[in-house]
């Protein structure tokens, strides 16, 4: 959900506005007072500089889209104050919303309101860290809470949400701004949502934590973010080597620096993206015109094809290979190579 944006005030102004010639202002506001199409009124409010005829607009148009297009650039917090509590249509008071300066009237909209959404927008002004840990705690609104803990300091109350909120969405934000690993890590383990796992596996620090959520958590993407962040080469090749789940063996294929255990990989894993992503790391000639030769998959033997610089090999795969992607490869190779001769 992004109201929040969509409804500040530059989401509703759209462009800046383009400031007028006298002559020009007073057409724009025959245009926004008219009757004619809520299209054409809404590209005249939206070039309007005069505070007296937004008003107007804010109070009496007849869509509510335009009228928010107005209050969003009003300055009058006495109009904008009787907008946000008074008119029919929610994009209106959202508007008036994003640009209200009272502390007490946005929290009773942010706390009071009717409509999410014009809450949501309330809330994004909110800076009472207690209001919006309230807030974030309570609303029956996701999107509403989640801006809440978006904007929340304390890292007590984000634990409470990022444990307990029943909506990922807002336990995901309040992951990203956790700063206990231990905590990340277990959450990263358990949390049933592969979403909040990845995030906090992704926000973690410690080698250690990392390596326990690389081996230990359930969800595959979760062991995936943590292995991109492992510096340990002795966990990323037990990782490479064991993981149930290809883009985990994958990513951790990519960051090998031992060419004894990328050669393993590159030559015996069952998948061929997973060999792919060995064969990429292997610096050794023998073992690359080997794979580009036999391995089973095009794009493995493609992608070996193109690391070598064995020139007869290369010729050999380029005039035999049953692929033409492979046979294009080594082609190119071949080029390549007379190009740096």
């Amino acid at each position: 959900m992004a109201l929040a944006n969509s409804l500040s005030p530059a989401g509703i102004r759209g462009d800046s506005p383009i400031h007028a010639e006298p002559a020009e202002e007073a057409l724009l506001a025959d245009v926004a007072l008219s009757d004619a199409p809520s299209s054409a009124r809404a590209q005249a409010v939206r070039k309007l500089t005069s505070q007296g005829i937004l008003l107007q607009v804010a109070r009496l148009d007849k869509d509510g889209g335009v009228r928010a297009l107005a209050a969003a650039r009003l300055s009058d917090q006495a109009a904008l104050t009787h907008i946000a509590k008074s008119d029919v249509d929610w994009r209106a008071r959202a508007a008036a919303a994003s640009t209200l300066k009272d502390p007490l009237l946005l929290a009773e909209i942010a706390e009071e309101g009717l409509d999410c959404q014009v809450r949501e927008v309330a809330t994004t002004r909110i800076v009472d860290q207690a209001l919006l840990a309230r807030i974030a705690a309570s609303d029956r609104a996701w999107g509403v809470r989640k801006v809440a803990t978006a904007r929340v300091d304390d890292q007590a109350v984000l634990a409470r949400i990022a444990a307990s909120d029943p909506d990922w969405h807002v336990r995901q934000v309040a992951a990203t701004k956790l700063g206990d690993d231990s905590l990340l890590a277990r959450i990263a383990c358990s949390d049933p949502d592969w979403h909040v796992c990845q995030t906090a596996a992704a926000s973690l620090g410690n080698q250690a934590l990392l390596a326990h959520v690389a081996r230990s958590a359930r969800q595959w993407r979760a062991r995936g973010a943590a292995v991109a962040k492992l510096s340990d080469q002795a966990v990323v090749a037990e990782i490479a080597a064991k993981d149930r789940e290809w883009p985990v063996r994958e990513a951790a294929a990519a960051k090998l620096v031992d060419q004894s255990l990328v050669a393993r990989i590159a030559r015996a894993d069952p998948d061929p993206r997973v060999r792919a992503a060995a064969v990429r790391k292997l610096s050794n000639q023998v073992l690359l015109a080997e794979i580009a030769v036999k391995d089973q998959d095009r794009k493995v033997r493609a992608i070996a094809a193109g690391l070598l610089t064995d020139r007869p090999v290369l010729a050999h795969i380029a005039n035999s290979d049953r692929n033409r992607t492979v046979r294009e490869a080594a082609t190119q190779a071949l080029l390549q190579g007379c190009a740096h001769t």
